[in-house]
């Protein structure tokens, strides 16, 4: 009984305590999915708040402590493309007593290709499908040899309205392809300004190879190295990292 009622006390002192502080809920006030690479969270200050709880869903959909800052915003630049996080925010008081958690936040990252030539998902295995994406305006090489072209005639335009990805396996090697390689027309996507193309990654290979030209013949072949994505063997089995 003594137990009981010392527990109740217990609650009814630290329940006033962090009522007297008004700590209340944090009002959270934007979520962004900040330059393309992190979760930006913002909320409004609590006056009486001297630092803030920042809970994240692992995944065992648990919110576990993640972090903390005497910030109102928070940066988390631990995330991948294309997945959903959730979080929890707590305001602590002076005192080091936690108020309220907010209700769960959910947000979705999005893939954005970042380089001349980048893959979606930037981590696959044998079998999966891939998208290879492929940018002529961050390409060097196509940009230099288009500027030569548009010197002899001014009719040329200044970015291609064809791009193709010629692609083979384990360097090139012609027992896959003829010549080592075959060449497929890629497809233009508007929002991310990127031409992209679709593929399997047969469950033989060990080393993906591209190189990439417009339609007046204009190559990009990374500098004569090409794009090459290697496997890697683990003992998870074997898989590919852009």
């Amino acid at each position: 009984m003594v137990h009981k009622v010392l527990a109740l006390l217990t609650f009814i002192i630290l329940f006033s305590m962090v009522a007297g502080e008004n700590l209340g809920e944090v009002s959270i006030t934007n979520i962004d999915y900040y330059k393309k690479t992190a979760i930006l969270i913002e909320w409004e200050a609590n006056p009486n708040a001297s630092s803030y709880v920042i809970y994240k869903k692992d995944i065992s959909n648990d919110f576990k402590r993640y972090d903390i800052t005497e910030q109102t915003n928070y940066v988390d630049i631990f995330i991948e493309d294309n997945k959903e996080y959730s979080y929890k925010i707590a305001a602590v008081s002076k005192k080091g007593i936690e108020g309220v958690k907010t209700k769960e936040i959910i947000t979705y990252t999005k893939f954005y290709p970042k380089e001349a030539m980048d893959i979606y998902p930037r981590r696959f295995r044998l079998g999966d499908k891939i998208t290879v994406y492929f940018s002529s305006k961050k390409s060097k090489e196509i940009k230099k040899y288009r500027k030569k072209n548009i010197q002899k005639d001014k009719n040329i335009k200044k970015e291609p309205e064809k791009i193709f990805i010629r692609y083979g396996y384990n360097d090139w090697d012609p027992e896959y392809f003829e010549k080592g390689g075959v060449e497929e027309l890629m497809v233009y996507d508007e929002n991310l300004e990127y031409w992209k193309y679709e593929m399997i990654v047969p469950t033989y290979v060990r080393e993906l190879d591209f190189a990439f030209r417009d339609e007046l013949d204009n190559w990009d072949t990374n500098n004569n190295k090409d794009y090459k994505i290697r496997a890697i063997e683990s003992n998870s089995g074997i898989y590919f990292v852009k």
